[in-house]
Formats: C-alpha cells, sequence, structure tokens
C-alpha cells in the first residue's frame, strides 16, 4: 500500500501519499474544501435533487481523508454513505488522527472500486464519486467501458456519477472517458475545470459528469424531474474564487466524437501531476 503522512496545514490537515498532497481535512469547517477539484465536486453534490440538506445515498470510489464524505454529511446530514478504499492501513489512521464526525452514516469497505462496485446492488446509489490514485496516477481500470457499465447499474435511472480526471491541455483522457461514458449510454455530460486547464495552459483536474434525465427516451420530463440542476452548478463554479466553468452537452460533442472508448483491454491512466501545480489541487 502507499506510504502517507498526516501534517497540519492552512487551517487543517494535510494527507501526503506517496510524497504528494492527496486529501486536505478542516475538522473545525468540513465545507472548506482546499482543492479546488473538490470544491466542483462540492458543486455537482449541490446540484442533485433533491436539493440540500436531503440525504442522497453516495458511493465513494476512493476514500483517503475522507474530505468528500465529511462534507456530505455536513451538507446533506443523514446520508447514506459507502467509501471504497482498499488501504485499510490508512483509513485506521485518519479515524483515530482525523475522526469522523458523530452521527455520521459513513460505512468504509477496504475494497477497491474493481473489487466493490460490483458487489453493490442495481439502484442502490444517487450519486458515485470516483477519486481513486495509485502512485500519484489514477487507476486505470475505473474509466472503461465495463466498470462504467457497472456503475451506471448502481445508479438506476435517477443517478449521477463524477469523475476526478486529471488531464493535460490537449485533453485525450478526457475525451476518452466522454466517449466511454457516451458509449455506456449516459444521456448527458459535463465537464468542470479551472479556465487555464480548459484554454490550453496547463495542466489540471477535470471533474467529468454523467447521467440520464427522466423522459430523455420519449421527450417527457420536465423541471420537477430534474436529476441535476445545470444552472444551480454554473452559478456556484461562477461564484468560486478561483476561474473555472461548467461545459455540458452540446460543447463537449466535438472532444467527445474524437476519441474512442477505454475498455479493459485498451485502458488509460493520467500522467502525474506536474511538481510545480500541485500547490493548486
Amino acid at each position: 500500500m502507499s506510504r502517507f503522512e498526516i501534517v497540519p496545514h492552512a487551517g487543517g490537515y494535510l494527507l501526503e501519499m506517496d510524497g504528494l498532497p492527496q486529501s486536505h481535512v478542516d475538522l473545525e469547517d468540513p465545507r472548506h474544501l482546499a482543492m479546488e477539484y473538490m470544491a466542483h465536486l462540492a458543486a455537482v453534490l449541490r446540484g442533485v435533487n433533491p436539493p440540500a440538506p436531503a440525504p442522497l445515498r453516495v458511493t465513494h470510489v476512493g476514500g483517503a481523508a475522507m474530505t468528500m464524505p465529511r462534507w456530505v454529511q455536513d451538507v446533506r446530514p443523514g446520508s447514506p454513505q459507502i467509501v471504497l478504499e482498499p488501504d485499510a492501513e490508512l483509513t485506521e489512521a485518519v479515524r483515530r488522527e482525523l475522526p469522523l464526525p458523530r452521527g455520521h452514516r459513513i460505512r468504509v469497505r477496504a475494497q477497491t472500486g474493481e473489487e466493490g462496485v460490483p458487489q453493490l446492488k442495481d439502484g442502490s446509489a444517487d450519486l458515485v464519486l470516483v477519486d481513486a490514485f495509485a502512485g500519484g496516477v489514477t487507476v486505470p481500470g475505473l474509466t472503461t467501458l465495463e466498470m462504467l457499465t457497472e456503475i451506471r447499474r448502481v445508479l438506476g435511472a435517477r443517478g449521477v456519477v463524477a469523475l476526478n480526471i486529471p488531464d493535460h491541455p490537449q485533453r485525450r483522457f478526457v475525451a476518452r472517458v466522454l466517449a466511454t461514458l457516451e458509449t455506456v449510454g449516459f444521456g448527458h455530460l459535463g465537464v468542470i475545470t479551472h479556465r487555464s486547464g480548459w484554454d490550453g495552459k496547463r495542466f489540471a483536474n477535470h471533474v467529468v459528469v454523467a447521467w440520464d434525465e427522466p423522459g430523455d427516451d420519449d421527450g417527457g420530463g420536465g423541471e420537477a424531474a430534474t436529476v441535476l440542476d445545470r444552472e444551480l452548478v454554473d452559478a456556484i463554479v461562477r461564484d468560486e474564487s478561483v476561474p473555472a466553468r461548467a461545459r455540458w452537452d452540446d460543447d463537449l460533442a466535438g472532444l467527445s466524437r474524437s476519441a474512442a472508448p477505454l475498455t479493459a483491454a485498451d485502458p488509460m491512466t493520467s500522467d502525474p501531476f506536474p511538481e510545480t501545480l500541485l500547490r493548486h489541487r
């Protein structure tokens, strides 16, 4: 398993794994998200209906210091959460040094995503967050056609998946993830990222989102049935202290159509995050 260390940092605690910053936790304020991509994940969490503070059933693929499960518990109290985190030694240290909040419904399973997701029941989650790294790069098996098909099964008809995908300005990895989500059959796609990452100026984290809306196949649905409130997500992202933007569906069509889907026989992973930019995460 990875080597890890928990150190005081920026009013909270920083989890470093293999010498790289992985998670930041503020025990006094779980809503304080020091890493910008986590703020983007939180924007998605706020946009999923029913609105906060209603609870959601959330599955996290990757746990680390449990930053996002703590955020969910604070913003949507009582949410039943499953965390798939294979490093049991890390989880024990986090529980000891960074205790989880009282009254939580967070269950941690010492499993990889590849092990744990196929064991989950059909339609058992409203939201699946995929944010798992090994050796400083994404776990390749979590973005394949086979795994995303399993995740769609777990989500059912009204679920949302959000993935943390670091990538170069050319966005080849992001493009292939989008193509894979389309091939799986998700009806709607989104990407949230720092403006300079999208404009081709630097390596950046991209939060890739996919979901279905009721009535997509028959032209029905309506505002009351909306799964993800994109206008709310847009507003939250615009209000962040860092310049970022959410892009949806038609704005992504050219990118997804330019790439081949990822499969177990043809996977892909991220390159390591450049050391000069790690402070921006």
